[in-house]
């Protein structure tokens, strides 16, 4: 099997549930083949190869099938390998629909760049998987279905997909159950009037100024001078106007739209959503909010009946069991209502509105208390406790009740009111009204002690302690602002074996000045580098740190928080390129990279006193990285230089480093080899350049080489002469003779001036004739 090759096990890790039917046909394919090229035949075997070449998720599939992993049965024709295949052929079978095949078949399209023949191709390999049926009227009743599916409910359209071969007349079945139960269920849906009060909608509510109704915090009001075109007063607007509104004038209808369809079963979208409402309040009086009375309401549902925007003229009608699409010609230009909303007035009651006054909508939340009469109440129809009053009634205990043995370790506290039973001066409460006392009690959302507290001053029940702490733990909103959980032990990190192995990166700013600080440490010798950005993008980010690695090499791991420049693909090739691994933090726990942290801090003081003494800042962080790495470290002992380079730098403060021990260092093969190699190109060089030592000496007169560049007529040596006055090697020092200035140069740049040669002064004489 080694000369046939590996096969690649089967991924399905990230691969979405419809294209494993493929990943796996796809797989399955190349495994048989493998097979016959291994000349593999037991059946075991296949299996067993099958599950260990294919991968632990294949395993975790094959094994949670039932009846998958079957022992061979040459007897009874059982193939384990067969038995295998089949249960995860389906398994991986996607679960499909015919009418969603044809779906999908409708709505492909070709690609972009996708040649005819190729769209040609795919659309006959999805046409084969779609039945269009065998007959003109099989094909009409597909037509149909496929029509109905794209416009029944969701619900119902979840229903009918489950059907295999979903037909016309089970389609037609189905829709009328759903109908007859739709209504009947809306006709059962009748509420209490003592429980709710419901309030379908309020709009336009929101905090807002009461002259002109929009939100302009402390500017000034714009409608501080302008006129209402509703009251004709000064200093509001129309929108907020309080005033008694005019009757309104009739406008014109808007523009009629015809053909709109919707499926049959479907209610219509009278008052659905903003738009329509806000269309509505064109024929409509405005509903502001419901009138304050002291006696019950005598409604429990308001509902605007307009007809605006109406537009369902084509409908759906069953005329001898079938489904026939009719057009209303009932003679008026819309529909008041549709059956839905009948049918709920019809059941809850409907009252006219006056359209000339304004009725006032608000949302009322009720919070029934729950007083002594209701209790009693609810103790007769107890039956714990109706047998808990008797027991005390009679004087003896009933042992043998499995519901009183809660109650026998305080029997002697107990006591009977009328018909309830109290503790002392508590209330013993029933089951029935337990639950609505933990949510009274929890009102204002009280902690764990002090809901204990509420409750246990006035009533009791055995295990109230552990239901109110049930109930504070299970309460959202207490969740939401409750203490975080504690954090774990914390967990130290290992000393590295070497320096600049593991390094740790974080930024500290940015800074008054618009400045970030690059703070890179090593976690073995706690060295750091500094480096001041003033853009943190990823690249510059990498620019930086190539400048640190080319001096002191690249590290094996950087410890690092999900920045957005180190979490970017730049960033992450960066340092991919440089076989650098990237140990990324967790979010939001800096102190998973606390080193870095801590030395922010430490930055952050010098920074903060620099700011205070008004310095530079610049200046100061130098000043402090050289105090740093000098400084043994309170962990490890050393100083960050001893141990990132093995020595101490030099500072201000004397140390015996200062004292020369030339004398005493000791012999090694590479200080050998070091004057070797050099006094090796010495001799070299000596005699490519035919080297001889220099004759000058002190009181010597030489002239000096240009140094200069000039022109091609430039000479070589300048024409100031210079006496020497100190030699220490081959560096000479000068005078010049004129200017008296100091010139140090190297015994080449000098040559020795020969005066002997020079010619004499001319002296002019004045002749004896002018002499008097």
């Amino acid at each position: 099997m080694d000369k046939i090759g590996n096969l690649p096990p089967l991924s399905l890790v990230g691969v979405p549930l419809a294209d494993r039917r493929i990943k796996w046909t796809t797989w399955r394919r190349g495994f048989e083949i493998w097979l016959r090229a291994a000349k593999v035949q037991d059946s075991t075997e296949k299996k067993n190869l099958l599950l260990a070449h294919g991968s632990f998720e294949l395993q975790e599939i094959f094994f949670a099938i039932p009846g998958a992993d079957v022992e061979g049965d040459e007897e009874q024709g059982i193939d384990p390998y067969q038995v295998a295949i089949s249960k995860l052929e389906e398994y991986f079978a996607p679960q499909r629909h015919e009418a969603h095949e044809r779906f999908l078949f409708w709505s492909m399209k070709p690609e972009p760049e996708e040649s005819l023949e190729k769209f040609l191709m795919r659309a006959q390999a999805h046409g084969a998987k779609c039945n269009f049926g065998t007959s003109a009227a099989d094909s009409s009743g597909i037509a149909i279905v496929d029509k109905m599916l794209q416009f029944v409910p969701g619900h119902l359209r979840v229903k009918l997909l489950q059907e295999k071969s979903l037909t016309l007349d089970e389609l037609i079945r189905q829709v009328n159950s759903h109908e007859t139960s739709r209504i009947a269920n809306e006709q059962m849906s009748v509420r209490s009037n003592t429980d709710n009060v419901r309030v379908d909608n309020v709009q336009h509510l929101k905090v807002s100024c009461g002259f002109c109704g929009r939100s302009h915090g402390q500017q000034p009001c714009p409608a501080r001078d302008k006129t209402c075109a509703k009251c004709g007063k000064r200093g509001h607007f129309a929108v907020v106007c309080y005033s008694a509104p005019q009757r309104p004038v009739m406008r014109s209808m808007p523009h009629r739209q015809y053909g709109t369809k919707r499926p049959y079963g479907e209610p219509s979208n009278y008052n659905s959503g903003p738009a329509q409402k806000r269309k509505a309040n064109q024929f409509a009086q405005r509903i502001h909010a419901i009138e304050d009375q002291d006696d019950e309401p005598q409604c429990e549902l308001v509902e605007m009946v307009s007809s605006a925007n109406d537009q369902d003229d084509l409908l759906w009608a069953k005329v001898g069991g079938i489904l026939i699409e009719m057009q209303i010609d009932s003679g008026v230009h819309s529909n008041i209502i549709d059956d839905r909303t009948w049918n709920a007035m019809k059941n809850n009651g409907a009252e006219e509105f006056d359209p000339d006054s304004e009725v006032y909508i608000r949302n009322v939340i009720e919070h029934a208390a729950v007083d002594v009469q209701e209790v009693e109440m609810a103790s007769v129809n107890d039956t714990e406790i109706q047998a808990l009053k008797e027991c005390l009634e009679k004087g003896t205990w009933n042992y043998t009740n499995e519901q009183l043995k809660p109650y026998h370790a305080f029997r002697f506290e107990l006591g009977t009111v009328g018909e309830m039973v109290v503790r002392g001066s508590k209330l013993v409460i029933p089951k029935s009204l337990r639950q609505r006392l933990l949510e009274l009690g929890h009102e204002g959302h009280p902690g764990r002690t002090k809901m204990q507290q509420r409750l246990r001053c006035t009533c009791w029940w055995p295990g109230m302690d552990e239901c109110i702490i049930r109930m504070v733990e299970r309460c959202t909103g207490c969740q939401l602002v409750s203490q975080p959980d504690k954090p774990e032990p914390m967990t130290r990190r290992p000393l590295p074996d070497k320096p600049w192995v593991d390094v740790a990166i974080d930024f500290l700013g940015p800074l008054p000045t618009g400045d970030y600080l690059l703070v890179i440490i090593d976690y073995f010798s706690r060295y750091k580098e500094v480096e001041i950005l003033r853009r943190i993008t990823a690249c510059e980010t990498a620019e930086r740190l190539e400048r640190i690695f080319v001096r002191l090499g690249y590290p094996r791991t950087i410890t690092l928080d999900n920045g957005r420049q180190f979490v970017s693909t730049y960033f992450d090739d960066y340092c991919k390129q440089r076989g650098i691994v990237l140990n990324k933090t967790t979010p939001y726990w800096p102190q998973e990279n606390g080193l870095v942290e801590r030395q922010n801090r430490s930055l952050l003081k010098r920074l903060k006193i620099s700011q205070a003494l008004k310095s530079d800042w610049r200046a100061d962080i130098g000043t402090y990285l050289s105090m740093y790495y000098a400084t043994p470290h309170s962990t490890t002992g050393k100083t960050p230089s001893e141990l990132m380079f093995g020595r101490n730098i030099r500072t201000k403060i004397p140390s015996l480093q200062d004292v020369s021990t030339s004398s005493a260092l000791p012999p090694s093969d590479y200080r050998d080899r070091d004057a070797q190699m050099k006094e090796k190109g010495k001799i070299m060089e000596d005699h490519r350049r035919n080297a001889k030592p220099s004759e000058l000496a002190v009181g010597d007169k030489v002239i000096l080489k240009n140094s200069i560049p000039g022109n091609k007529l430039t000479p070589t040596f300048g024409p100031s002469v210079a006496t020497v006055i100190d030699k220490q090697g081959s560096r000479v020092t000068t005078q010049d003779e004129d200017s008296g200035k100091m010139y140090d140069r190297n015994s080449s740049h000098l040559k020795k001036y020969n005066d002997s040669h020079a010619r004499p002064k001319r002296v002019t004489k004045r002749p004896s004739r002018y002499i008097q």
